[in-house]
Formats: structure tokens, C-alpha cells, sequence
């Protein structure tokens, strides 16, 4: 006797105006059943999967990944949908759930479309609407940056208000008890001449909260300094290659002449990529015993100059009076804890971890452009179908060709990255039975590379080091 395969009906809606305005989850239900029921098909195995206020931009909706438990454990015909974009807007993840379906044998049917992938004919349609759907989609993404772009030059903000100001209704408001705060901060850096280390000390001290009700530091200091906000004027997309400026968008906090005296006298940004640091091994990893801030490398002063590390709690807001690390003497002790934890089994998993990388990499950069060489082929087959225009079909072509410039990028960063693959060969002697020398072997900054991949933190506690690993911790002598 031949099993009775189920049929599976989805229906979705993105919001409650869609709901009203276009088709809703009851309708959808009503058409897929009474389209069951043309075509003869039994209705008592039939499931229902419905998702209510999910967007179709991705897959993580609990109804479908629903079916998909069931696609494991029950034995479906057919997928009904009234239309594609009900299951997806993405093509890619559209061709990624046929060819699920077609593994178990699982047609996908769209009603309103009338196709089915059980045909070529429907197969074929089915990739030159979902090319379709997803250059519409990309241009919907392109009228939203095009309606904040407008937002932006008309006086809106479209970010987090920062201190000292409060939203409403998408303009910055002066938040009164804030903004005193902020004036204070300005007049102690211009009359006062403190530094940003002195003004987080003193407010500290003075028990002053910032908005994230921590403790200051030199650096929240310098970008309230720095914030053109506070003199009326709004940026957006700072960072890009066509930022938006617009001035007197917003009331002011301080003076022009005050902003500007503050930017006379701050020095230049220094970079954050300091040479110097890859010397150090434990950058990044080390906390201070006293406050668990991070711990930072330098040299003592006088004449018999040492590497040591300090707390930066003490440095950015010079609460915390823990005393200066020796540097060679933790880093040797660091080590020596390092060998006796590779009889852990994390410790090993996490030898492999740098080669895979290097080795998935590059597969994942063809897989990035084959995706991009197969979007161009069904955007392609849909303009000699006539389903995309000519000038669409070439602003589509131009927006691929800018994502493959993009990574083409990225290889290139990535390539002279892996440049020093001889350092790759040096960890992989790591697993070999003389751990210290191999280690030894490593530069310092390839090696701290690796540690990343294991190790949380390191602390010292007394004569002894805890190194806590991504899932546990141990304590070395």
C-alpha cells in the first residue's frame, strides 16, 4: 500500500496594514484550500503554517522553520503558497528552499502565479521571478536611504540623541539636567585647561552620572568635545564618500567660538594601530586584579626602563590604584600555563582553528562570487523575457559589478594577510610534542592571533595566573 503524502500550506503577512491593506492570512487560506479542492487533492492531510507580522527578508520566521522540523519527519506532496514573495523576497534563499524540496521530493506551487516546480516551465519562471523580486527589493532598500537622505537634510536625527539632548519626534531637544553637564565639560577644557583625563577624574569624583551610568573616561570626554551636535549642526552618514551636513538643525548647547577654541586645542587623533603593541603578548587579554579593566602595555620610567602593564581603569578615569605588572615576568609565567593546558581538550580543537581558517576563506570568497555570477544569469534570463527593461537590467548589472569591486577588495586584504603562510606552517607545529619550542617559533602577533581563538581573559591573582578559557577556566602556577 503507497503512503499518503501530506500537503502544506503557508501563509504570511509582514505587518497589520498589510493585513488590512493587502491580502490577508484568512484570504490566503480561503485560496489555497479552494485551490486544493480544483484540483481534486485531499484536504484531511493537508497542515497549515502561518506567520503573522514576519517579514519574508530572511527565513527566521517560527511557522516556516516549523515546516521545516516537519519536511524531516513527515512525508509532504506539495508546498502551497498564493505567491512567491509570501515565502521569501531573496532569491537566494528562495533556490535554497527548493532545492530542499526537491531532495524530498517536495514540489513548491504558487496559486496567483500558476506554476509549479514539479515542471521545467515552472522552474524556469520561478527563477526569473524571484531574480525579479529581489532587484525590486534592492530597490526599495535604495528609496529608503534616498528618504533618509532627505530626512537628514531637512534637520532629523537618525541616531541615538547624544548626552545632553532628548528625541522628540525625530528632532534633538535639550535635555536640560544633561546639558549643564556638557557646558560644564566645555568650559573646564577651555578656561580651566584640563585635560580629558583631569575633567573624567573630576566628574567621577564629584559623583556625576553619565548616560550610561558608569564611571567617565578620557574618551567619552573627547567625543562630547569633538561632537559638532552641540554647536546646532547634524551629520549623517559621516563615514561615507557623501556626507550630509545640514547646520542650525537642531538648538545649540555651546557657542561656536567655544567649539572651535576646543578644536584648536585638542591635539591630532592618533592612530589606535600602534606598532609598538605587537610586542605584546597578553594586549588584549589581561585584566586588572583589582578592577577587571583591561590592561594595557607601556615602559616604567627611570633609568632601568621595563615593559610593564598598567590598568587603563586607573588611566581613563584614575579610580583604581593597582600597581604596574612587570612584563617579561607575567609573559614567561603565561606560557608555562599555556603548555600544561594542552592536555585540555578545547586547548586541541583550538590548534586546527587557524588553519581551517586560512583554508575557508578563499571558499567562501567563490562561493560570495559564484552566488553574484548566478544573480546575474537570472537577472539576465529575466530581461530577455522581457520581465526587466533595459534600463533596469543595467542598473542591476551595475550594482553586482560594484559588489564584486567590493570583494575583489577584500581577497586582495585577505591575500597579503596570508602572506606569511610559513607562520601558519609554525602553528601547525604547535601540535607536535615540543610545544615550548614551537611556541617560542611564533611571532608575537601571529601567536596572540591563535590565543584569540581559546582564550577569554587572563588574570593574575597573587603568585598565581587564571586563564579562563571561551568555555571554562584554570588556574596556572
Amino acid at each position: 500500500m503507497m503512503e499518503t503524502k501530506s500537503i502544506a500550506l503557508y501563509c504570511r503577512v509582514s505587518t497589520d496594514e498589510q493585513a488590512h491593506e493587502g491580502i490577508s492570512l484568512e484570504e490566503q487560506q480561503v485560496r489555497l484550500t479552494s485551490y486544493c479542492a480544483s484540483q481534486g487533492w485531499d484536504q484531511e492531510g493537508v497542515h497549515l503554517y502561518i506567520d503573522d507580522g514576519y517579514s519574508g527578508k530572511n527565513l527566521h520566521r517560527p511557522a516556516l522553520e516549523r515546516f521545516l522540523m516537519d519536511l524531516e519527519r513527515l512525508s509532504f506532496s506539495r508546498l502551497l503558497v498564493t505567491k512567491l514573495d509570501r515565502l521569501s523576497r531573496r532569491l537566494l534563499d528562495l533556490l535554497s528552499l527548493i532545492d530542499l524540496l526537491e531532495r524530498r521530493g517536495v514540489s513548491l506551487v504558487s496559486t496567483s502565479e500558476a506554476f509549479d516546480t514539479a515542471t521545467p516551465s515552472g522552474r524556469l519562471t520561478l527563477q526569473v521571478l524571484g531574480a525579479v523580486a529581489e532587484f525590486e527589493r534592492e530597490r526599495i532598500r535604495e528609496r529608503v536611504v534616498d528618504n533618509m537622505t532627505h530626512a537628514a537634510k531637512s534637520g532629523k536625527w537618525l541616531a541615538k540623541p547624544p548626552y545632553g539632548y532628548q528625541l522628540a519626534e525625530k528632532a534633538l531637544v535639550e535635555l536640560p539636567q544633561e546639558a549643564e553637564v556638557v557646558r560644564r565639560i566645555f568650559s573646564l577644557y577651555t578656561e580651566d585647561q584640563l585635560g580629558f583625563f583631569q575633567i573624567a577624574k573630576q566628574l567621577n569624583e564629584e559623583g556625576v552620572a553619565s548616560r550610561e551610568k558608569k564611571g567617565w573616561s578620557s574618551n567619552m570626554i573627547k567625543k562630547i568635545l569633538m561632537n559638532p551636535a552641540y554647536i546646532g549642526t547634524a551629520i549623517w552618514n559621516r563615514k561615507g564618500s557623501s556626507p550630509i551636513i545640514a547646520t542650525n538643525a537642531h538648538p545649540a548647547l555651546i557657542e561656536r567660538t567655544v567649539f572651535e577654541q576646543a578644536q584648536k586645542q585638542s591635539s591630532p587623533p592618533r592612530s589606535i594601530k600602534i606598532t609598538a603593541q605587537n610586542r605584546h603578548l597578553l594586549s588584549g587579554f589581561l585584566h586588572c586584579p583589582v578592577c577587571s579593566h583591561r590592561m594595557y602595555a607601556g615602559y616604567s620610567g627611570g633609568r632601568n626602563r621595563q615593559r610593564v602593564y598598567r590598568c587603563a581603569g586607573a588611566r581613563t578615569k584614575g579610580n583604581c590604584k593597582s600597581a604596574a605588572i612587570p612584563a617579561d615576568t607575567l609573559e614567561a609565567a603565561f606560557l608555562s600555563a599555556i603548555v600544561e593546558l594542552f592536555d585540555n581538550w578545547e586547548t586541541k580543537k583550538a590548534k586546527v582553528t587557524w588553519k581551517q581558517r586560512t583554508e575557508s576563506q578563499p571558499k567562501k570568497q567563490k562561493q560570495r562570487f559564484q552566488a553574484l555570477a548566478m544573480q546575474e544569469a537570472r537577472l539576465t534570463d529575466a530581461f530577455l523575457s522581457g520581465a526587466l527593461g533595459n534600463e533596469e537590467w543595467q542598473a542591476a548589472r551595475r550594482m553586482i559589478q560594484a559588489k564584486k569591486e567590493k570583494w575583489q577588495e577584500e581577497q586582495a586584504a585577505w591575500r597579503k594577510f596570508t602572506e606569511g603562510r610559513d607562520a601558519a606552517t609554525a602553528l601547525a607545529q604547535v601540535a607536535a610534542k615540543d610545544v615550548t619550542s614551537s611556541l617560542a617559533a611564533l611571532p608575537v602577533p601571529v601567536l596572540r592571533e591563535w590565543l584569540h581563538h581559546f582564550i577569554e581573559s587572563v588574570t593574575q591573582e597573587g603568585d598565581k595566573l587564571r586563564i579562563k578559557l571561551k568555555n571554562s577556566s584554570i588556574q596556572g602556577s
